[in-house]
């Protein structure tokens, strides 16, 4: 068996080696396949069927607060709801909790801005997390209070790995800290596109805003005992929440608590688009089985004479096919390895492309299993598809195949049959594919055309971390300076400061409010997004002034607190009243509304905007800003002279997050652009690959009718008639592919819909249009053949005969 095994190896290799084109291009066909299959693989891999890179990651929930009166948005936790969990929680070994901030980081070389995680000190016995040296933060009541945890690549990158690091002091925002302990290298929390730093201990002992059961400005993780359930976390947490919003009615009226799976929550939003594109991938791969399909008929129907020889020799069927399998095995292997190759090469150029938010792609790497992965379906492929052209080729009876070899006719018409079963399949689920990347680009197109309430063009933007020496009265003073230091460039029309920026992917600080003189139901007290703003901030983004006044100078810690409002807002709190001149009390100040201005869909156009207030920096000063200016040039080229005038006021503040605008805007469909781009990338494929086959179907067609065209030809044929019925034949096979693709991409299309905007997923201009593009390239793929067909030359044909 093992000789015989090894002589059906050395006979394939010979026999593949005498038609080196044949297999190159069908080895080639097979590597692209498999290729596209294993990088979207990998990725899928990486992101959706790994663990998480904690100890025991299924017992890991994150935990979030929403208003269920008001929407089903995420809220965060503040920290006195945060303690009475971790103390009345029986379904939690314990919880922790975080948020991430930038500081200026001095007594390097440089000023340089890290980024840091504020966390609890069980943040790292919940993820099962140990240093690579020192040791963690002890308990919230510590004297470890101004210490940090520095990463791997921040220990590498600003300490040189020296491992006397642990107890050296750095200053973070003007505030000394000690270094406790340095993590493992592949450590990361929170999972997110830009890693952080450092890890914090989160300040509650100094009070301040934490104290605050209404500032709800924590993310929450929390581990479950052995054996709980999600759902009986979330039963747990629910009583919790009942009683706290019986125990504190007036920040906790309308707060639930919402319990997720930790990987649920990091991927749960991408999952729909991942397993679209592997889904598109998929079909990709059957549209390679049915091109390396109809290369092996096609080959068959070449090796008839040398088949039938060795069947008149003695060799059985099963003989016969067992060899053909081994050569198709050869080629799979061979596929499969530059595809498995390929794949990861693909796979790495992907997550160049992809959207900067997508988690754990730093993992994303070539292992046994992408390998097992790549090799099982090239081995696949071949033996499933290569079987029929197997037993087709070696169904022939010798004498028969003997005689049409030597009167040179073409195969039969079961193998003919065959090869047009297999192109009108190909047409199909090319149209699917089709119809697919045109109902991304179709909503891609709607997006850009919405409105978003704002003009992002020639707006630069850039973040600033002011020292808490600053004090509260030099936060208002140093962006005031900056703001007419930026004015007076040439190049800049106007400046301003906000919080948070439009489409940063955040969410803002919630907070809850009252409305003077107005009666809150139960359980609804109302709940809004509070911005903190410089005037001007309106004008330098092109936001709308619906009524009211913008803020300006008379607005400052002395004057009487005022607020301006979003339309949202308005809308959903105000009953058709007139707000203006309205007071609102939000924890201790009460502020009277002085202005309406308009929405900003600042999560994208796909997302309703959110009710907004916003306040006077001078009345509540903020160390973190985003500074925005308005340009009179193109905003990249101003980032010199804005650097230079952030130096002049402070020499050790680092600008970072610098952006356009506009450049933040797009990275708000970097995830559609993702998918769109690698569909269309799919379908380009399938159309290439489709127009090869339906050539080669059509070509083979009019070699074996060789001498049927030359009689008719002979016999008064005309070039129009014989083009009509070569072009008819092969449109016959485009038609029923149309219809069939037409029907499936209707079926399978629907599982877009949360991937559209604008659009459904039946979008009959989209269909129509996909429709008629891939008949005309059907109609050109079998014109070229036809147009050789006109040109055949009768006599030579007659005198062969």
């Amino acid at each position: 068996m093992w000789e015989s095994l090894q002589a059906d190896v050395r006979y394939g290799i010979r026999s593949l080696s005498r038609k080196p084109i044949v297999t190159l291009v069908i080895i080639i066909a097979i590597a692209v396949g498999v290729g596209a299959g294993t990088a979207v693989f990998t990725v899928v891999d990486g992101i959706l069927i790994r663990p998480l890179p904690f100890h025991q990651p299924d017992q890991l929930t994150a935990i979030w607060t929403y208003n269920p009166q008001q929407d089903q948005a995420k809220r965060y936790v503040s920290y006195p709801d945060f303690a009475d969990w971790v103390k009345g929680s029986r379904t939690y070994e314990n919880m922790a909790t975080w948020y991430v901030s930038g500081f200026a980081m001095t007594g390097t070389a440089e000023p340089v801005h890290v980024n840091a995680a504020i966390v609890s000190p069980s943040l790292f016995p919940v993820l099962g997390a140990r240093p690579l040296m020192g040791t963690l933060f002890e308990s919230e009541e510590g004297k470890d209070l101004n210490s940090v945890v520095l990463s791997h690549d921040a220990w590498k990158r600003w300490f040189n790995t020296d491992p006397k690091v642990i107890g050296r002091s750095i200053s973070l925002n003007g505030t000394n800290y000690a270094v406790n302990a340095v993590m493992p290298p592949k450590f990361q929390f929170p999972i997110q596109a830009e890693p952080v730093d450092m890890w914090v201990k989160l300040p509650v002992e100094q009070g301040g805003l934490f104290t605050r059961r209404g500032a709800r400005i924590l993310y929450a993780i929390g581990r479950m005992k052995p054996g709980v359930t999600v759902d009986q976390a979330q039963a747990d947490m629910t009583v919790l929440a009942g009683g706290l919003q019986q125990e504190y009615p007036k920040t906790n009226a309308a707060i639930n608590v919402k319990v997720n799976s930790l990987a649920e929550e990091l991927v749960g939003s991408i999952r729909p688009s991942l397993l679209i594109l592997f889904g598109a991938v998929g079909l990709v791969l059957l549209i390679v089985c049915v091109t390396v399909a109809n290369l092996l008929v096609a080959d068959g129907l070449t090796r008839g004479g040398e088949i039938a020889l060795r069947m008149a020799l003695g060799a059985s069927r099963g003989r016969i096919v067992r060899q053909l399998l081994t050569e198709y095995i050869l080629l799979s292997l061979a596929g499969g390895l530059a595809g498995g190759v390929l794949g990861f090469l693909a796979s790495r150029f992907f997550v160049s492309l992809s959207p900067v938010d997508l988690p754990l792609l730093h993992d994303i790497q070539l292992d046994t299993r992408v390998m097992i992965f790549a090799l099982g379906v090239s081995v696949l492929t071949c033996l499933l598809f290569g079987l029929i052209p197997a037993l087709q080729a070696s169904g022939t009876r010798p004498g028969q195949a003997l005689r049409e070899r030597t009167l040179g006719a073409g195969g039969g018409s079961s193998k003919g049959l065959t090869q047009r079963l297999l192109i009108a399949s190909q047409i199909a689920v090319t149209q699917v594919l089709l119809i697919g990347a045109g109902l991304l680009v179709n909503s891609f197109w709607h997006m850009q055309q919405a409105e978003i309430g704002l003009d992002p063009t020639n707006v630069m933007s850039l973040k600033l971390s002011l020292p808490a020496s600053y004090g509260e009265k030099g936060f208002d003073d140093f962006f005031h300076r900056l703001k007419q230091r930026l004015e007076s460039l040439p190049t800049v029309e106007r400046a301003s400061a906000v919080t948070l920026l439009p489409f940063s992917g955040k969410d803002n600080l919630n907070v809850n409010f009252e409305i003077e003189g107005q009666a809150v139901a139960e359980n609804a007290q109302p709940t809004t997004s509070l911005q903190v703003i410089q005037p001007d901030y309106f004008r330098t983004m092109g936001i709308r002034l619906i009524s009211g006044r913008d803020f300006d100078d008379r607005d400052n810690a002395d004057a009487p607190g005022v607020v301006l409002i979003n339309e949202t807002l308005a809308k959903r709190y105000f009953n058709g009243e007139d707000p203006l001149v309205k007071r609102i009390k939000q924890g201790p100040a009460t502020r009277t509304i002085v202005g309406v201005v308009g929405d900003v869909r600042d999560l994208g156009p796909q997302q309703e905007p959110r009710a907004e207030m916003y306040v006077p920096l001078s009345q509540l000063p903020i160390d973190v800003m985003s500074v925005v200016v308005k340009t009179k040039v193109e905003p990249n080229t101003v980032i010199p002279a804005v650097r230079g005038a952030i130096k002049e006021l402070d020499q050790n503040l680092p600008l970072y997050d610098v952006q356009t605008l506009d450049e933040r805007y797009a990275s708000v469909f970097a995830r559609q652009r993702f998918s769109m781009s690698l569909l269309i990338g799919f379908a380009a494929v399938a159309v290439f690959l489709t127009i090869l086959g339906l050539h080669g179907v059509v070509s083979n067609s009019v070699a074996q009718r060789r001498k049927e065209l030359g009689i008719r030809i002979a016999l008064g044929a005309s070039a129009f008639a014989i083009l009509r019925q070569v072009v008819g034949s092969g449109m016959v096979l485009a038609l029923i592919g149309l219809a069939v693709g037409s029907v499936g991409a209707i079926v399978l299309t629907r599982f877009m819909e949360s991937l559209l905007f604008g659009i459904t997923a039946t979008d009959p201009l989209t269909f129509a249009a996909i429709t008629a593009l891939l008949a005309v390239v059907a109609l050109v793929a079998c014109y070229l053949p036809a147009r050789v067909a006109t040109q055949t030359d009768p006599l030579s044909v007659l005198r062969a005969e």
